[in-house]
Protein backbone atom coordinates (compact mmCIF):
# COMPACT_ATOMS: atom_id res chain seq x y z
CA UNK A 1 0.00 0.00 0.00
CA UNK A 2 1.05 3.78 -0.86
CA UNK A 3 2.11 5.57 2.00
CA UNK A 4 1.24 8.68 -0.16
CA UNK A 5 -0.91 11.07 1.31
CA UNK A 6 -1.41 12.66 5.20
CA UNK A 7 -0.22 10.71 8.50
CA UNK A 8 -3.07 10.87 11.36
CA UNK A 9 -2.63 10.88 15.00
CA UNK A 10 -5.12 8.90 16.78
CA UNK A 11 -5.91 8.87 20.46
CA UNK A 12 -6.77 5.32 20.89
CA UNK A 13 -6.54 5.38 24.57
CA UNK A 14 -7.26 9.13 26.14
CA UNK A 15 -5.96 8.55 29.96
CA UNK A 16 -4.57 5.61 32.37
CA UNK A 17 -3.01 4.77 34.95
CA UNK A 18 -1.11 1.88 33.28
CA UNK A 19 -1.26 0.98 29.59
CA UNK A 20 -0.48 -2.51 28.38
CA UNK A 21 0.47 -3.92 25.10
CA UNK A 22 2.42 -6.98 23.58
CA UNK A 23 3.78 -6.54 20.12
CA UNK A 24 3.56 -8.60 17.49
CA UNK A 25 6.36 -8.80 15.10
CA UNK A 26 10.16 -7.60 16.27
CA UNK A 27 9.98 -3.73 17.61
CA UNK A 28 12.53 -0.82 18.39
CA UNK A 29 11.69 1.22 20.96
CA UNK A 30 12.71 5.46 20.78
CA UNK A 31 12.38 7.78 23.14
CA UNK A 32 10.07 11.02 21.64
CA UNK A 33 13.49 12.48 19.98
CA UNK A 34 13.89 9.33 18.44
CA UNK A 35 17.01 8.13 20.69
CA UNK A 36 17.14 4.21 20.52
CA UNK A 37 15.90 2.80 23.84
CA UNK A 38 15.80 -1.22 23.34
CA UNK A 39 14.59 -3.21 21.13
CA UNK A 40 11.80 -6.21 21.41
CA UNK A 41 11.73 -9.44 19.74
CA UNK A 42 8.59 -10.74 18.32
CA UNK A 43 7.81 -12.59 21.74
CA UNK A 44 4.40 -12.53 23.50
CA UNK A 45 5.60 -10.95 26.26
CA UNK A 46 2.88 -8.24 27.87
CA UNK A 47 5.16 -4.83 28.42
CA UNK A 48 3.40 -2.03 30.45
CA UNK A 49 3.62 1.42 30.72
CA UNK A 50 3.47 4.25 33.74
CA UNK A 51 3.71 7.37 34.96
CA UNK A 52 6.79 8.35 36.77
CA UNK A 53 6.35 11.53 39.08
CA UNK A 54 4.15 13.36 36.84
CA UNK A 55 2.90 17.24 36.77
CA UNK A 56 -0.43 17.66 35.00
CA UNK A 57 -0.61 20.51 32.46
CA UNK A 58 -2.06 23.58 33.01
CA UNK A 59 -5.31 24.40 31.29
CA UNK A 60 -7.56 27.44 31.48
CA UNK A 61 -11.45 27.14 30.59
CA UNK A 62 -13.03 29.20 28.30
CA UNK A 63 -16.22 29.59 26.27
CA UNK A 64 -16.20 29.25 22.87
CA UNK A 65 -19.05 31.48 21.59
CA UNK A 66 -18.19 32.19 17.59
CA UNK A 67 -16.10 30.69 15.00
CA UNK A 68 -15.70 31.19 11.64
CA UNK A 69 -13.18 30.37 8.65
CA UNK A 70 -12.29 34.22 8.37
CA UNK A 71 -10.34 35.81 10.93
CA UNK A 72 -12.29 39.93 10.43
CA UNK A 73 -16.33 38.21 11.20
CA UNK A 74 -14.46 36.59 14.52
CA UNK A 75 -12.60 40.07 14.95
CA UNK A 76 -15.31 41.76 14.83
CA UNK A 77 -17.30 40.09 17.24
CA UNK A 78 -13.99 40.13 19.91
CA UNK A 79 -14.66 44.20 19.67
CA UNK A 80 -18.25 43.29 21.22
CA UNK A 81 -17.67 41.23 23.46
CA UNK A 82 -14.39 42.89 24.81
CA UNK A 83 -16.22 46.13 25.61
CA UNK A 84 -18.97 44.20 27.31
CA UNK A 85 -16.20 43.33 30.01
CA UNK A 86 -15.51 39.80 29.03
CA UNK A 87 -11.53 38.35 28.60
CA UNK A 88 -11.34 37.62 25.31
CA UNK A 89 -9.01 35.12 23.19
CA UNK A 90 -9.17 34.58 19.21
CA UNK A 91 -7.22 31.11 18.56
CA UNK A 92 -6.38 29.95 14.97
CA UNK A 93 -7.18 26.57 14.75
CA UNK A 94 -5.67 24.74 11.55
CA UNK A 95 -4.00 21.70 9.97
CA UNK A 96 -1.80 21.92 7.47
CA UNK A 97 -1.60 19.58 4.71
CA UNK A 98 1.23 19.26 2.35
CA UNK A 99 0.36 16.21 0.51
CA UNK A 100 -2.52 18.17 -0.95
CA UNK A 101 -2.93 20.82 -3.42
CA UNK A 102 -2.80 24.16 -1.99
CA UNK A 103 -6.13 25.52 -1.81
CA UNK A 104 -7.29 22.34 -0.01
CA UNK A 105 -3.94 22.33 1.90
CA UNK A 106 -5.23 24.28 5.00
CA UNK A 107 -8.41 23.59 7.35
CA UNK A 108 -7.85 26.73 9.27
CA UNK A 109 -10.98 27.83 11.66
CA UNK A 110 -10.74 31.16 13.90
CA UNK A 111 -12.10 30.64 17.32
CA UNK A 112 -13.25 33.56 19.79
CA UNK A 113 -12.78 32.27 23.29
CA UNK A 114 -14.60 34.30 26.17
CA UNK A 115 -13.48 33.93 29.92
CA UNK A 116 -10.56 32.57 31.96
CA UNK A 117 -11.18 29.69 34.88
CA UNK A 118 -9.01 28.10 36.09
CA UNK A 119 -11.69 24.68 36.82
CA UNK A 120 -14.90 23.58 34.50
CA UNK A 121 -17.54 24.51 37.13
CA UNK A 122 -17.95 28.26 36.88
CA UNK A 123 -17.89 28.17 32.95
CA UNK A 124 -20.21 26.33 32.94
CA UNK A 125 -22.09 28.27 35.69
CA UNK A 126 -20.77 31.11 32.98
CA UNK A 127 -22.47 28.71 29.68
CA UNK A 128 -26.04 28.97 31.20
CA UNK A 129 -26.10 32.92 30.41
CA UNK A 130 -25.58 32.20 26.66
CA UNK A 131 -28.29 30.56 24.45
CA UNK A 132 -27.67 28.73 21.15
CA UNK A 133 -23.96 26.58 20.51
CA UNK A 134 -21.82 27.84 23.20
CA UNK A 135 -19.14 25.34 24.86
CA UNK A 136 -16.80 24.83 27.40
CA UNK A 137 -13.23 23.98 25.60
CA UNK A 138 -9.99 23.39 27.81
CA UNK A 139 -7.35 25.90 26.86
CA UNK A 140 -3.82 24.12 27.41
CA UNK A 141 -1.41 26.50 28.77
CA UNK A 142 1.86 24.68 29.76
CA UNK A 143 2.23 20.61 28.13
CA UNK A 144 2.26 17.86 31.22
CA UNK A 145 5.69 16.95 32.43
CA UNK A 146 7.38 13.93 33.43
CA UNK A 147 8.83 10.78 32.60
CA UNK A 148 7.41 7.31 31.94
CA UNK A 149 8.29 3.73 32.81
CA UNK A 150 8.38 0.81 30.73
CA UNK A 151 8.81 -2.46 32.13
CA UNK A 152 7.49 -6.45 32.06
CA UNK A 153 7.05 -8.82 34.60
CA UNK A 154 10.81 -10.92 33.18
CA UNK A 155 11.85 -7.43 33.24
CA UNK A 156 10.70 -5.38 36.20
CA UNK A 157 13.50 -2.80 35.98
CA UNK A 158 13.09 -2.05 32.86
CA UNK A 159 13.76 1.58 31.16
CA UNK A 160 12.66 5.31 32.61
CA UNK A 161 12.00 7.76 29.72
CA UNK A 162 11.92 11.49 29.65
CA UNK A 163 9.31 12.36 27.58
CA UNK A 164 7.92 9.58 25.13
CA UNK A 165 7.81 5.95 24.43
CA UNK A 166 7.62 5.22 20.56
CA UNK A 167 7.32 1.74 19.46
CA UNK A 168 8.08 1.15 16.38
CA UNK A 169 7.47 -2.19 14.06
CA UNK A 170 10.76 -3.44 11.72
CA UNK A 171 8.40 -4.69 9.07
CA UNK A 172 5.68 -2.11 8.37
CA UNK A 173 3.40 -4.20 6.50
CA UNK A 174 2.95 -7.12 8.95
CA UNK A 175 4.18 -5.79 12.76
CA UNK A 176 0.94 -5.06 14.89
CA UNK A 177 1.03 -3.87 18.64
CA UNK A 178 -2.10 -4.92 20.56
CA UNK A 179 -3.21 -2.60 23.54
CA UNK A 180 -5.20 -3.78 26.48
CA UNK A 181 -8.44 -1.99 28.12
CA UNK A 182 -9.64 0.46 25.45
CA UNK A 183 -13.03 1.58 25.82
CA UNK A 184 -15.45 1.44 22.87
CA UNK A 185 -18.98 3.43 22.72
CA UNK A 186 -17.97 5.93 25.42
CA UNK A 187 -20.82 7.06 27.86
CA UNK A 188 -23.15 4.79 25.00
CA UNK A 189 -25.03 1.92 26.45
CA UNK A 190 -22.58 -0.08 24.61
CA UNK A 191 -20.40 0.92 26.03
CA UNK A 192 -17.45 -2.19 27.10
CA UNK A 193 -13.49 -2.41 26.67
CA UNK A 194 -11.66 -4.30 24.07
CA UNK A 195 -7.70 -5.45 22.89
CA UNK A 196 -7.08 -3.64 19.86
CA UNK A 197 -3.90 -4.41 17.41
CA UNK A 198 -2.68 -1.21 15.50
CA UNK A 199 -0.40 -0.53 12.49
CA UNK A 200 1.63 1.41 12.13
CA UNK A 201 3.27 3.50 15.32
CA UNK A 202 1.85 3.21 18.64
CA UNK A 203 3.08 6.00 21.02
CA UNK A 204 2.78 6.47 24.91
CA UNK A 205 2.46 9.90 26.52
CA UNK A 206 1.30 12.03 29.14
CA UNK A 207 -2.07 13.36 29.28
CA UNK A 208 -3.18 16.54 30.36
CA UNK A 209 -3.81 14.74 34.07
CA UNK A 210 -0.09 13.26 34.46
CA UNK A 211 -1.89 10.02 33.78
CA UNK A 212 -0.51 7.70 30.38
CA UNK A 213 -2.14 8.21 26.86
CA UNK A 214 -1.70 6.35 24.06
CA UNK A 215 -1.65 7.63 20.43
CA UNK A 216 -1.50 5.34 17.08
CA UNK A 217 -0.25 7.27 14.29
CA UNK A 218 -0.28 5.90 10.66
CA UNK A 219 -0.97 6.62 7.33
CA UNK A 220 -4.45 8.41 6.89
CA UNK A 221 -5.38 5.77 4.00
CA UNK A 222 -4.25 2.86 6.42
CA UNK A 223 -6.59 4.46 9.13
CA UNK A 224 -9.53 4.38 7.03
CA UNK A 225 -8.97 0.70 6.35
CA UNK A 226 -10.31 0.58 10.08
CA UNK A 227 -12.86 3.15 10.04
CA UNK A 228 -14.90 2.10 7.27
CA UNK A 229 -15.17 -1.34 9.16
CA UNK A 230 -15.63 0.32 12.35
CA UNK A 231 -18.45 2.04 11.57
CA UNK A 232 -20.02 -0.40 9.55
CA UNK A 233 -18.35 -3.82 8.86
CA UNK A 234 -15.85 -5.58 6.95
CA UNK A 235 -18.33 -7.59 4.73
CA UNK A 236 -20.55 -5.05 4.39
CA UNK A 237 -21.96 -3.79 0.69
CA UNK A 238 -18.64 -3.05 -1.37
CA UNK A 239 -20.38 0.66 -2.39
CA UNK A 240 -21.02 1.38 1.30
CA UNK A 241 -17.67 0.88 2.17
CA UNK A 242 -16.73 2.85 -0.61
CA UNK A 243 -19.26 5.71 0.40
CA UNK A 244 -17.96 5.14 4.44
CA UNK A 245 -14.75 5.36 3.26
CA UNK A 246 -14.67 8.63 1.46
CA UNK A 247 -17.09 10.07 4.02
CA UNK A 248 -14.28 9.49 6.88
CA UNK A 249 -11.49 10.98 4.51
CA UNK A 250 -13.48 13.53 4.33
CA UNK A 251 -14.31 13.59 8.43
CA UNK A 252 -10.34 13.21 9.05
CA UNK A 253 -9.28 16.16 6.57
CA UNK A 254 -11.69 18.51 7.64
CA UNK A 255 -11.53 18.01 11.58
CA UNK A 256 -8.23 17.51 12.55
CA UNK A 257 -6.90 18.99 15.26
CA UNK A 258 -10.83 20.73 15.97
CA UNK A 259 -12.02 18.45 18.33
CA UNK A 260 -9.44 17.51 20.74
CA UNK A 261 -7.78 21.40 20.34
CA UNK A 262 -6.10 21.08 24.21
CA UNK A 263 -4.61 17.05 22.92
CA UNK A 264 -1.68 15.79 20.99
CA UNK A 265 -3.31 13.90 18.93
CA UNK A 266 -6.05 14.68 15.92
CA UNK A 267 -8.76 12.72 16.64
CA UNK A 268 -9.43 9.96 19.53
CA UNK A 269 -10.81 6.89 18.16
CA UNK A 270 -14.61 6.62 19.49
CA UNK A 271 -18.04 7.89 18.11
CA UNK A 272 -17.16 11.73 19.43
CA UNK A 273 -14.92 12.00 16.32
CA UNK A 274 -15.32 8.89 14.42
CA UNK A 275 -15.12 4.92 15.27
CA UNK A 276 -11.76 3.45 14.93
CA UNK A 277 -11.17 -0.03 16.22
CA UNK A 278 -7.68 -0.78 14.93
CA UNK A 279 -6.48 -3.44 12.16
CA UNK A 280 -8.59 -6.23 13.78
CA UNK A 281 -11.49 -4.43 12.02
CA UNK A 282 -10.20 -4.67 8.47
CA UNK A 283 -11.24 -7.28 5.92
CA UNK A 284 -10.89 -7.59 2.23
CA UNK A 285 -13.52 -5.91 1.44
CA UNK A 286 -12.90 -2.64 3.60
CA UNK A 287 -9.37 -2.56 2.25
CA UNK A 288 -10.05 -2.68 -1.26
CA UNK A 289 -12.68 0.22 -0.21
CA UNK A 290 -10.21 2.45 0.78
CA UNK A 291 -7.52 1.31 -1.79
CA UNK A 292 -10.41 1.40 -5.09
CA UNK A 293 -11.24 5.43 -3.68
CA UNK A 294 -7.46 6.01 -2.60
CA UNK A 295 -7.20 10.43 -2.28
CA UNK A 296 -10.61 10.75 -3.41
CA UNK A 297 -12.97 13.38 -1.23
CA UNK A 298 -15.90 15.61 -1.67
CA UNK A 299 -15.20 19.27 -2.29
CA UNK A 300 -17.20 22.08 -2.55
CA UNK A 301 -16.31 25.03 -4.08
CA UNK A 302 -12.41 25.36 -2.88
CA UNK A 303 -13.64 23.30 0.63
CA UNK A 304 -13.06 19.96 1.49
CA UNK A 305 -16.40 19.30 2.50
CA UNK A 306 -16.83 18.14 6.58
CA UNK A 307 -19.17 15.55 5.56
CA UNK A 308 -20.81 14.18 9.42
CA UNK A 309 -23.18 11.11 9.35
CA UNK A 310 -25.47 9.17 11.39
CA UNK A 311 -26.51 5.22 12.02
CA UNK A 312 -30.13 6.19 10.60
CA UNK A 313 -32.07 9.89 9.75
CA UNK A 314 -35.35 8.21 10.09
CA UNK A 315 -36.42 9.47 6.75
CA UNK A 316 -35.13 13.26 6.52
CA UNK A 317 -31.94 14.43 7.08
CA UNK A 318 -31.12 17.39 9.75
CA UNK A 319 -29.98 20.72 8.91
CA UNK A 320 -25.86 20.85 10.13
CA UNK A 321 -26.38 24.42 11.91
CA UNK A 322 -29.61 22.97 13.88
CA UNK A 323 -26.55 20.94 15.45
CA UNK A 324 -23.87 22.41 15.55
CA UNK A 325 -24.73 26.21 14.88
CA UNK A 326 -23.28 28.73 12.79
CA UNK A 327 -24.01 29.05 9.46
CA UNK A 328 -26.10 27.18 6.81
CA UNK A 329 -23.32 24.25 5.71
CA UNK A 330 -25.00 24.41 1.51
CA UNK A 331 -24.54 21.19 1.14
CA UNK A 332 -25.47 19.68 4.36
CA UNK A 333 -28.92 21.00 5.13
CA UNK A 334 -32.57 19.41 5.18
CA UNK A 335 -33.18 16.67 2.95
CA UNK A 336 -35.56 13.93 2.27
CA UNK A 337 -33.90 10.05 2.10
CA UNK A 338 -35.73 9.39 -0.65
CA UNK A 339 -35.17 9.24 -4.49
CA UNK A 340 -39.20 10.25 -4.85
CA UNK A 341 -39.66 12.78 -1.98
CA UNK A 342 -43.42 13.61 -2.67
CA UNK A 343 -44.28 11.34 0.54
CA UNK A 344 -42.56 12.74 3.04
CA UNK A 345 -43.35 16.43 1.63
CA UNK A 346 -47.07 15.28 2.85
CA UNK A 347 -45.86 15.91 6.42
CA UNK A 348 -43.50 19.07 5.92
CA UNK A 349 -42.72 21.13 7.78
CA UNK A 350 -41.07 18.77 10.88
CA UNK A 351 -40.52 22.03 12.53
CA UNK A 352 -44.55 21.75 13.43
CA UNK A 353 -44.81 19.37 16.43
CA UNK A 354 -48.23 17.83 14.88
CA UNK A 355 -46.79 17.05 11.81
CA UNK A 356 -43.46 15.59 13.22
CA UNK A 357 -45.92 13.31 15.39
CA UNK A 358 -47.56 12.34 11.98
CA UNK A 359 -44.43 11.99 10.66
CA UNK A 360 -43.18 10.11 13.72
CA UNK A 361 -45.90 7.54 13.71
CA UNK A 362 -45.48 7.01 10.02
CA UNK A 363 -43.40 4.69 7.57
CA UNK A 364 -42.74 6.33 4.92
CA UNK A 365 -41.23 5.21 1.76
CA UNK A 366 -37.65 6.15 2.36
CA UNK A 367 -34.37 4.48 1.64
CA UNK A 368 -33.35 3.97 5.18
CA UNK A 369 -37.09 2.28 6.09
CA UNK A 370 -35.54 -0.35 3.89
CA UNK A 371 -38.90 -1.38 2.24
CA UNK A 372 -37.30 -2.68 -1.15
CA UNK A 373 -33.89 -4.49 0.47
CA UNK A 374 -32.90 -6.86 3.52
CA UNK A 375 -29.99 -5.96 5.65
CA UNK A 376 -27.58 -8.33 6.40
CA UNK A 377 -27.11 -8.83 10.20
CA UNK A 378 -25.54 -5.80 11.85
CA UNK A 379 -27.40 -3.45 9.47
CA UNK A 380 -30.78 -4.80 10.41
CA UNK A 381 -30.45 -4.41 14.07
CA UNK A 382 -29.46 -0.66 13.19
CA UNK A 383 -31.87 -0.50 10.71
CA UNK A 384 -34.86 -1.55 13.93
CA UNK A 385 -34.35 1.97 15.06
CA UNK A 386 -35.80 3.43 11.98
CA UNK A 387 -39.34 3.97 14.89
CA UNK A 388 -38.58 2.68 18.33
CA UNK A 389 -40.41 3.56 21.41
CA UNK A 390 -38.99 4.07 25.20
CA UNK A 391 -41.30 4.19 28.20
CA UNK A 392 -40.01 5.36 31.92
CA UNK A 393 -42.58 5.55 34.86
CA UNK A 394 -42.68 8.53 37.10
CA UNK A 395 -40.36 7.09 39.11
CA UNK A 396 -37.86 5.99 36.60
CA UNK A 397 -38.43 9.77 35.16
CA UNK A 398 -37.30 11.73 37.98
CA UNK A 399 -34.47 9.35 39.04
CA UNK A 400 -32.76 9.95 35.46
CA UNK A 401 -33.65 13.80 35.50
CA UNK A 402 -32.11 14.04 38.68
CA UNK A 403 -28.96 12.21 38.04
CA UNK A 404 -28.54 13.84 34.51
CA UNK A 405 -29.64 17.87 35.86
CA UNK A 406 -27.89 17.55 39.38
CA UNK A 407 -30.75 18.45 40.95
CA UNK A 408 -34.57 17.60 42.16
CA UNK A 409 -37.21 19.26 40.00
CA UNK A 410 -39.78 17.11 41.41
CA UNK A 411 -42.18 14.91 40.21
CA UNK A 412 -42.60 15.52 36.31
CA UNK A 413 -45.34 17.14 34.93
CA UNK A 414 -44.46 17.27 31.33
CA UNK A 415 -42.05 17.34 28.93
CA UNK A 416 -42.48 20.37 26.25
CA UNK A 417 -40.91 20.79 23.08
CA UNK A 418 -40.06 24.03 22.11
CA UNK A 419 -38.16 23.84 18.93
CA UNK A 420 -37.73 21.52 16.41
CA UNK A 421 -35.59 21.40 13.48
CA UNK A 422 -36.20 20.58 9.83
CA UNK A 423 -35.65 17.08 10.47
CA UNK A 424 -38.50 16.98 13.52
CA UNK A 425 -35.26 17.03 15.72
CA UNK A 426 -35.90 18.32 18.87
CA UNK A 427 -33.35 21.13 19.47
CA UNK A 428 -34.99 23.40 22.44
CA UNK A 429 -37.17 21.42 25.25
CA UNK A 430 -38.82 22.10 28.65
CA UNK A 431 -38.38 19.94 31.54
CA UNK A 432 -41.54 20.90 33.76
CA UNK A 433 -41.51 19.40 37.31
CA UNK A 434 -43.37 20.45 40.71
CA UNK A 435 -40.70 22.07 41.75
CA UNK A 436 -39.03 24.03 39.05
CA UNK A 437 -38.63 24.47 34.96
CA UNK A 438 -35.64 23.61 33.74
CA UNK A 439 -35.28 24.35 29.87
CA UNK A 440 -32.64 22.22 27.84
CA UNK A 441 -30.85 23.20 24.17
CA UNK A 442 -29.19 21.17 21.93
CA UNK A 443 -30.52 17.70 20.37
CA UNK A 444 -27.58 16.32 22.45
CA UNK A 445 -28.05 17.33 25.73
CA UNK A 446 -31.66 16.29 25.28
CA UNK A 447 -31.03 12.94 24.31
CA UNK A 448 -28.57 12.92 27.26
CA UNK A 449 -31.27 13.99 30.08
CA UNK A 450 -33.49 11.68 28.86
CA UNK A 451 -31.44 8.41 29.02
CA UNK A 452 -28.82 6.51 31.30
CA UNK A 453 -26.44 6.94 28.66
CA UNK A 454 -28.01 8.61 25.20
CA UNK A 455 -31.81 8.41 23.64
CA UNK A 456 -31.61 7.02 20.03
CA UNK A 457 -32.54 10.27 18.41
CA UNK A 458 -34.10 13.99 19.47
CA UNK A 459 -36.77 13.06 17.14
CA UNK A 460 -39.74 11.90 19.17
CA UNK A 461 -42.61 13.27 20.58
CA UNK A 462 -44.36 12.37 24.34
CA UNK A 463 -47.59 10.72 25.70
CA UNK A 464 -48.35 10.58 29.15
CA UNK A 465 -50.18 8.06 30.90
CA UNK A 466 -52.16 10.02 33.63
CA UNK A 467 -53.12 8.38 37.42
CA UNK A 468 -56.08 8.83 39.02
CA UNK A 469 -55.17 12.30 40.53
CA UNK A 470 -54.38 13.49 37.32
CA UNK A 471 -50.75 13.77 37.37
CA UNK A 472 -48.41 11.43 34.57
CA UNK A 473 -47.43 8.40 35.90
CA UNK A 474 -46.21 6.72 32.61
CA UNK A 475 -44.38 8.78 29.74
CA UNK A 476 -43.96 7.08 26.56
CA UNK A 477 -41.27 8.67 24.27
CA UNK A 478 -42.11 7.64 20.68
CA UNK A 479 -39.09 8.01 18.00
CA UNK A 480 -37.62 8.32 14.67
CA UNK A 481 -34.21 7.34 13.79
CA UNK A 482 -30.53 6.86 15.75
CA UNK A 483 -27.90 10.05 16.14
CA UNK A 484 -28.18 13.27 14.74
CA UNK A 485 -28.94 13.05 11.63
CA UNK A 486 -27.17 15.19 9.42
CA UNK A 487 -24.97 13.93 6.06
CA UNK A 488 -25.00 10.71 5.26
CA UNK A 489 -27.38 8.27 6.69
CA UNK A 490 -25.90 4.72 7.24
CA UNK A 491 -28.85 2.37 6.90
CA UNK A 492 -30.09 4.21 3.93
CA UNK A 493 -26.42 4.51 2.18
CA UNK A 494 -26.46 0.48 2.67
CA UNK A 495 -30.08 0.94 1.26
CA UNK A 496 -29.07 2.41 -1.62
CA UNK A 497 -25.53 -0.16 -2.12
CA UNK A 498 -28.04 -2.97 -2.15
CA UNK A 499 -30.29 -1.34 -4.46
CA UNK A 500 -27.22 -1.24 -6.85
CA UNK A 501 -26.32 2.17 -6.55
CA UNK A 502 -22.85 3.46 -6.70
CA UNK A 503 -20.67 5.07 -3.82
CA UNK A 504 -20.71 8.45 -5.78
CA UNK A 505 -24.77 8.35 -6.04
CA UNK A 506 -25.06 7.78 -2.42
CA UNK A 507 -22.85 10.42 -1.81
CA UNK A 508 -24.36 12.75 -4.32
CA UNK A 509 -27.41 12.07 -2.60
CA UNK A 510 -26.43 13.15 0.64
CA UNK A 511 -24.10 15.67 0.19
CA UNK A 512 -25.87 18.05 -2.36
CA UNK A 513 -24.01 19.95 -5.11
CA UNK A 514 -20.47 18.80 -4.14
CA UNK A 515 -18.31 16.73 -6.34
CA UNK A 516 -15.25 14.41 -6.35
CA UNK A 517 -11.83 15.08 -6.65
CA UNK A 518 -9.28 12.83 -6.49
CA UNK A 519 -6.35 15.32 -3.99
CA UNK A 520 -3.23 12.45 -4.16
Amino acid sequence: MSTKGPKIRIGVLQETDQAEFRVQGAFRIEDGEGNLITTLPPVDTPWKVRAVDPSPAEVRYRLLVFRDKKEKPVSDQEKTFRKMGWVTKIVQMSHRFPELPAELSDNREFWLLLGDWGDPTPAQEALKSFPGDVEVIPDRIKIPVGKLRLFSDQNPTGWVVSNKIRILPDDRERGRVAVGDIRVGIEFHWEHLQTQSYRGIVEMGLSNSGKVQVINELPLEEYLYSVNSSEMTADSPPELLKAQTVAGRNTALATMGKHHPEADFDLCADDHCQCYQGSGREGERSIQAVQNTFGEVLVYRDEICDARYSKICGGAMEAYENIWGGGPVPYMGFGIDAEDPSEVETYLPLEDDENARRFIDGRPSVYCACPDVVLPGHLHRIGGYFRWQVSYSQAELQEILQLNLGQSIGPILDLVPVKRGVSGRITVMEFIGEKEKVEIRDQLKIRKMLSPSHLYSSCFYVVKEMGKDGRPVKFILKGAGWGHGVGLCQVGAAAMALEGKSYREILSHYYKNTFMRKVY
